[in-house]
């Protein structure tokens, strides 16, 4: 069989969770058949729309440069240089299935395309993107929890989205975050009068050449999504929350609930919690976990060392870092943060919260700190086969999403390695984590559930380990790719 994902950016560029599954789901299936992966990039200074053949990890891949230089609205989602080019793979690489992850940087007439091509087509739910052009969080511009598409929300928040201003708005952010890490140091006391110059110039000529979007657009830009859904062999969802969502927003398509599947650990049941990064990470940042990470290798979790808090993920507003960094603080002592992700998403959040809460030493506190403050450590992205490392120096995970996920992978990847999570009840998080029984959950932004059961569990260490016997079994990637081979062969 010959299998064709489609997914909006891949590996190495992006390694996110959905671009991470993707690859480990293709490299699966390429034991047994012929498998593509067909993405964009962004890629600054390159000709827009070169095609760029090639692999990674031994997955065959079309990369297609899209660096979002649109005239109009329409072009982010009906683009017909983006569906030539997909056409033209689909012709040489003759797809007997075409499993679609996400139309963010493509076209909706891929799906036509491929099915005109003889190809089944299945398409997974990821997120809200289908009727949610800002990104597909339905996490607005003023950082609140969007009820859905409307004439009063949508075109405002897409016109302040980074899928709007595209290429400017990265020199924007380059240029905000380099003032405002000098600005954290004590260097300014605001932002320097040229960079805000900057900013608006920069959106002026965005503005300029891609008017905002009106809602009738946007409307007719949904509508189109949904009927491509429609239209497919199959929709799958990882969570019973997502697909339920989306077709109260419209899709009539009826969804078969499928999860993710995952590469087993090295040790899917962790018995130390030592932390060796220093030693088994390579490449350029293995000084930074070495510096990082010195301090707590060696030490297991005991009643009396701190309890190990791990949040993993880009350091973003919906992903709630900053309540579990205040969580945190109000619970007190005894207690470390450790974060794990990327700080480059929103440059100017990631130096703010480090200012705040970073301080590796007790000689480092700085003055509104008391000594019962917690420490937080911000170890940026980690390599890539760190994963079961990173999770060996965690008592427990923390998710304080505040935005509806779908299926958060990093649960699952916690549960395989046996570490209990506490998560917002939000989205479809709850199908995952079963309060009180295999973990717990709290109101989404609610800091202080979180601090009390942050104390709760390091003043009761025995907790974690009755949470830890009773977390749920998690799907093999192995199991996954057969699950979708059978779908395909429908």
């Amino acid at each position: 069989m010959r299998i064709l994902h489609v997914i909006h950016d891949f590996l190495p560029t992006v390694s996110a969770g959905v671009e991470v599954y993707v690859f480990q789901l293709a490299r699966e299936q390429a034991r047994r058949h012929e498998v593509a992966v067909f993405h964009a990039s962004f890629v600054a200074g390159a000709p827009n729309y070169e095609v760029r053949p090639g692999s990674h990890g031994g997955v065959r891949t079309i990369e297609v440069v899209n660096n979002r230089l649109h005239r109009r609205f329409e072009d982010s989602w009906n683009n017909a240089r983006m569906e030539a080019i997909f056409a033209g793979a689909v012709r040489d690489f003759e797809p007997d299935a075409v499993h679609f992850h996400h139309l963010m940087n493509h076209s909706v007439g891929y799906v036509g395309i491929a099915k005109a091509a003889g190809a089944r087509t299945v398409f997974t739910l990821h997120d809200f993107f289908a009727v949610c052009p800002s990104g597909g969080q339905l996490f607005d511009a003023d950082a609140k929890i969007c009820p859905g598409p409307g004439p009063s929300r949508c075109p405002h928040c897409y016109a302040s989205s980074a899928l709007y201003l595209g290429p400017a708005e990265r020199v924007v952010t380059a240029l905000r975050s380099r003032a405002f890490a000098s600005m954290a140091k004590g260097v300014r006391k605001r932002l320097p009068r040229a960079v805000e110059t900057a900013v608006r110039l920069a959106k002026s000529a965005v503005t300029a050449v891609h008017p905002p979007a009106s809602w009738r657009e946007i409307g007719v830009r949904n509508e189109a999504m949904l009927r491509a859904f429609d239209a497919c062999d199959a929709v799958l969802s990882p969570s019973r929350f997502l697909g339920r969502s989306m077709q109260a927003f419209g899709m009539r398509k009826d969804f078969v609930h499928s999860d993710y599947g995952f590469v087993r650990p090295r040790d899917s049941r962790p018995t130390t919690h030592d932390l060796r990064l220093a030693t088994s990470c390579t490449g350029p940042n293995a000084a930074r976990w070495a510096e990082a990470t010195s301090s707590v290798v060696g030490r297991r979790s005991s009643v009396v060392s701190p309890l190990r808090v791990g949040f993993i993920g880009p350091i973003t507003r919906h992903k709630g870092v900053e309540v579990l960094l205040k969580a945190a603080e109000i619970a007190g002592g005894r207690i470390e943060v450790r974060v794990h992700g990327s700080e480059t998403v929103d440059p100017a959040l990631s130096a703010r919260l480090k200012a705040r809460y970073c301080f590796p030493s007790a000689s480092s506190l700085p003055p509104h700190a008391s000594r019962l403050m917690p420490h937080a450590f911000f170890n940026g992205p980690f390599p890539p086969g760190a994963l079961d490392d990173v999770f060996r120096g965690l008592d427990v995970l923390v998710v304080p999403s505040v935005w509806p996920e779908n299926s958060p992978l990093v649960i699952h990847e916690a549960t395989m390695r046996g570490v209990p999570v506490i998560a917002s009840h939000m989205g479809g998080i709850p199908e995952l984590v079963r309060d009180g029984v295999s973990g717990f959950l709290f109101a989404p932004g609610d800091v202080e559930k979180l601090a009390h059961l942050l104390r709760r569990v390091r003043d009761g260490r025995s907790l974690l380990a009755d949470l830890a016997k009773r977390l749920p079994e998690i799907k093999s990637i192995g199991a996954n790719a057969v699950e979708l081979e059978r779908l395909y062969r429908r």
